[in-house]
């Protein structure tokens, strides 16, 4: 194997590691989450008491609380499924605008933070 393929792949590895999910991760996703959670407009994601189907903030809170999250990206992709339900609603309703602008909020503080993660990861 050449150095830059074992370059390549060591940094593979080091970003697969820092997306692990460990106990200050953990918190920093329940942080991201409670501030949706208390926020102006928790009614549309925290409770979903019609259709078991569809994630809510509730059900990703219970699975913090239960330690199953082994990735980040799966937290990540709970949050996405819970903005995904609002966001079929039609485009010009409260509910939709509601859902679009907290959504690409979390993708914009999801990137960030995962960039500082990755960052942390490779400066040990």
């Amino acid at each position: 194997m050449s150095q830059k393929e074992w370059k390549k792949r060591e940094k593979k590895w080091k970003v697969e590691d820092a997306t692990r999910m460990d106990n200050c991760k953990r918190m920093q996703c329940w942080t991201m989450m409670k501030r949706l959670m208390v926020g102006r407009y928790a009614w549309v994601f925290k409770k979903n008491d019609l259709n078991k189907k569809i994630m809510s903030l509730q059900d990703i809170e219970l699975k913090l609380k239960r330690l199953e999250y082994s990735k980040v990206d799966d937290f990540a992709d709970d949050m996405r499924k819970v903005f995904s339900y609002p966001l079929g609603y039609p485009s010009k309703s409260e509910v939709h605008r509601i859902a679009r602008e907290i959504s690409q909020s979390f993708e914009f503080k999801w990137k960030i933070t995962k960039r500082k993660w990755i960052l942390e990861k490779q400066n040990l």
